[in-house]
């Protein structure tokens, strides 16, 4: 992930096949999840196949829940309880 995008780590070179003057270099990515700008290809794949799914006119909204550090063992242990996910949205 730190050497993401670096040409010191490698790149792919093309060449104008018109003119053979114009050469670009494109670093390689690292394609992890974790690094923020290979992960955006991971997010928008994933935002087009759930779109299929979801109804139009409706509005939808992403959230982020962070836990406390007490209360991780009891949501990863109940993890499949949908009553407690949905109580603790409420």
């Amino acid at each position: 992930m730190l050497g993401c995008r670096d040409a010191s780590n490698g790149y792919s070179e093309y060449i104008c096949m018109h003119c053979g003057q114009d050469r670009r270099k494109i670093p390689f990515s690292c394609k992890s999840c974790f690094c923020l700008s290979c992960a955006k290809q991971y997010v928008d794949n994933f935002v087009g196949q759930v779109s299929t799914m979801l109804h139009p006119g409706v509005i939808y909204r992403h959230i982020v829940l962070t836990l406390p550090e007490q209360l991780r063992p009891v949501f990863f242990k109940e993890r499949f309880n949908k009553d407690l996910l949905s109580q603790f949205i409420k």
